[in-house]
């Protein structure tokens, strides 16, 4: 399915009918007790067709609770939950990206800022965020979840430097205290900047 980009209907895949170049590995139903039977794979796929993932259900059940297989019905349903789900990533996918040229483009105007360097202030803020998480009895799906946010909004921590002028910025000696002044200023402007973020990753910003 993630080669081809076509969706998948298999009644019973320990008796795959027809003849195909794949077979079902049942490693992981002798490991865990479970007998998978029918299966539905579908392709996640971009606006512009890329696939990004695949999604795949396993044992389709009767009210009475039997393993029955999969209809067409069943798949055509799926694929439009499998658009959405691709459309989300994508999204995901986009926004992370953005973070990451807002970063190089602070990088671009301040000699002394790198992207490594925002990365790490992310990467320490997320490695802060979890002792203190576990420490207070936050749950596990909140750490993570939060863990993420934070990463992104520490990473662009100096993206205000855009609006700080470049003699300062690039001043090879020591600030005066006005310019030191100016040079603060840099989080009063990436506050403003992110003030009417809609984006999840990006609403801690300002604070």
């Amino acid at each position: 399915v993630a080669s081809t980009g076509e969706s998948l209907l298999i009644d019973d895949v320990y008796h795959i009918k027809s003849s195909v170049s794949f077979s079902f590995n049942p490693a992981y139903d002798y490991k865990s007790q479970y007998k998978t039977q029918s299966m539905l794979i579908v392709p996640l796929k971009t606006r512009d067709d890329a696939t990004v993932g695949v999604l795949q259900l396993i044992n389709a059940k009767s009210p009475s609770g039997e393993v029955i297989p999969f209809s067409e019905q069943d798949r055509l349903f799926i694929l439009q939950f499998a658009r959405s789900a691709a459309n989300t990533i994508e999204q995901a996918r986009l926004s992370q990206e953005m973070v990451l040229r807002m970063v190089e483009l602070a990088e671009l105007r301040d000699p002394f800022e790198t992207s490594n360097h925002a990365k790490r202030v992310g990467a320490y803020c997320v490695e802060l965020y979890d002792r203190w998480g576990r420490k207070h009895g936050v749950s596990e799906s909140e750490i993570q979840n939060t863990k993420e946010i934070l990463r992104t909004a520490a990473m662009l921590h100096d993206v205000g430097k855009v609006a700080i002028s470049d003699t300062i910025l690039k001043k090879p000696g020591e600030l005066t205290e006005a310019e030191t002044k100016s040079m603060r200023m840099h989080t009063i402007y990436r506050g403003r900047l992110f003030e009417q973020t809609r984006s999840a990753g990006a609403r801690p910003a300002p604070d």
